[in-house]
C-alpha cells in the first residue's frame, strides 16, 4: 500500500468520524413536533458518492506528471463534495411545532424561530430552496428535497395569514 492509498483511506475515516459527529449533534425526537430531513435515498447517495474519489485515488497510483497533478485536483475535489454531501444530506433538520420553528444546520448555529418572526418568504427556483426571511434570526432555507417540506408550508401559510411563498 502506498502514500496516495492511505491518504485516501485517511480522509474516508476523517469522512466517517464527520458522520458521526453530525449525526450526534443532531436533535432527539420531541413529542408534538414534526420533523423535516432529507429522504433516505440522499442519504445513500451521500454515503455511496465515497466511491468517486476512491477511484480517482487508484488511478493516481499509474498516473504521472500532468495526469497525476490533475488527478490529485479533481481527486480533492471530490473529497471535497463528499463531506459537503455528508454535512448537507445528514446535519440538516427543520422541525416546528405551534410556537416554534426548530432549524439544525451545520451551516449555522441551531435557531428557535417563533412564528410571528417570520416577514416574508420566498422561493429560490435555481437551488430549490424556499427561503423564510426573519425579524432576528437570518434567513431560514428549507431545501425542496426535505421530507414533509409541504407540512411546513402548510404551517407558514397557517401562521402568516395565508401568504404562500412566491418564485423568485
Amino acid at each position: 500500500m502506498n502514500w496516495i492509498n492511505v491518504a485516501a483511506y485517511g480522509a474516508a475515516i476523517l469522512g466517517a468520524a464527520l458522520l458521526i459527529a453530525v449525526h450526534r449533534r443532531m436533535p432527539q425526537p420531541v413529542e408534538g413536533r414534526v420533523v423535516l430531513r432529507y429522504s433516505t435515498s440522499f442519504r445513500i447517495f451521500a454515503l455511496l458518492a465515497v466511491v468517486l474519489p476512491f477511484l480517482l485515488t487508484s488511478k493516481s497510483t499509474t498516473a504521472q506528471g500532468e495526469e497525476l497533478l490533475t488527478i490529485w485536483v479533481m481527486t480533492l475535489a471530490f473529497w471535497a463534495f463528499w463531506y459537503w454531501l455528508i454535512l448537507e444530506f445528514w446535519g440538516v433538520e427543520i422541525s416546528f411545532d405551534d410556537q416554534f420553528i426548530y432549524a439544525v444546520s451545520p451551516w449555522v448555529k441551531p435557531r428557535q424561530i417563533p412564528w410571528d418572526n417570520i416577514v416574508s418568504n420566498s422561493f429560490w427556483a435555481a437551488v430549490q430552496w424556499y427561503v423564510f426571511h426573519t425579524k432576528d434570526h437570518g434567513d431560514l432555507i428549507a431545501p425542496t428535497g426535505l421530507n414533509g417540506i409541504q407540512k411546513l408550508l402548510d404551517a407558514i401559510v397557517l401562521h402568516s395569514g395565508g401568504k404562500k411563498p412566491e418564485s423568485s
